[in-house]
């Protein structure tokens, strides 16, 4: 008997993982096109900042930095726009998140 429900056991784990694979990539996909349209509001707010757009590129990184607030490297974009616009206070300010962003 306990032969007979080990493998009535893996035949369910067996499908379980494949009914879970299209929804893994579905998830993986999705996060791959999440990723690609971040990406696209820095380089459009690096492109502001190069054009001396400051206001525009100051919110594609704050919108950036509001759905992902892990992004160590935007931070110092920020802070470095808020430096060159001589808010020196607010760049301090987010220096000091981005680095408490920074994995030790």
């Amino acid at each position: 008997m306990d032969k007979r429900k080990n493998e009535i056991i893996k035949k369910l784990a067996y499908l379980g993982r494949l009914a879970l694979l299209p929804f893994l990539y579905v998830l993986i996909f999705y996060h791959f096109i999440l990723t690609r349209m971040h990406m696209r509001i820095v380089n459009k707010a690096i492109l502001r900042e190069k054009e001396g757009r400051m206001d525009e590129a100051e919110a594609g990184y704050r919108l950036f930095l509001k759905k992902n607030k892990d992004a160590t490297p935007v931070y110092f974009f920020l802070g470095n726009l808020y430096w060159r616009s001589n808010r020196r206070d607010k760049a301090l300010k987010i220096y000091e998140k981005g680095k408490n962003t920074c994995p030790s």
